[in-house]
């Protein structure tokens, strides 16, 4: 039978194509507009049955977490 990496995280504000998660298989991450992707964009599922690359997150720009940050600064 062939290798089953398991199921990887869809990152919050991103999304995932491809959803099989056994040899030799392999998911494309995206982010949402406005989110900077962290991580591996491709994952696939090698012979040895263990994810390739790093963990998928996206990650608001600096821009809207500055703006966020001045938004809460101001509520009394």
């Amino acid at each position: 039978p062939a290798k089953d990496c398991g199921p990887l995280r869809v990152p919050v504000n991103g999304s995932a194509t491809g959803n099989l998660s056994t040899f030799p298989n392999k998911v494309l991450f995206q982010c949402d507009e406005g989110f900077i992707l962290m991580g591996s964009e491709t994952r696939q599922c090698p012979a040895n049955g263990l994810w390739t690359g790093n963990e998928t997150t996206c990650k608001g720009e600096s821009k809207t977490i500055v703006a966020l940050l001045a938004d809460s600064a101001c509520i009394p």
